[in-house]
């Protein structure tokens, strides 16, 4: 029996860093961005084959913010913001 994607995803993403860039930038490289739906307050992103509304959150990954073409996060504190792959 496979594990279900989205206990992948935590597992990946629960793991608490250290403040060394390198290892935010790694840990960044495991979030993709697959898709987003822009509807005001009801915004959201597809991500890693979740859908998160803003303000929802998956391990200590937070989307913070939606526009036509990025998804805004917030990764153990720091923001960062993940472009659609073209």
């Amino acid at each position: 029996m496979l594990p279900c994607p989205r206990t992948c995803f935590h597992e990946r993403i629960r793991c608490r860093l250290d403040s060394a860039p390198t290892k935010q930038f790694a840990a960044l490289h495991l979030i993709k961005l697959q898709g987003l739906i822009v509807h005001g307050t009801q915004s959201s992103a597809l991500i890693n084959g979740q859908v998160l509304l803003v303000g929802e959150a998956i391990g200590n990954v937070r989307l913070v913010a939606v526009d036509s073409q990025h998804a805004t996060v917030v990764l153990d504190g720091q923001t960062n913001v993940l472009s659609l792959s073209k």
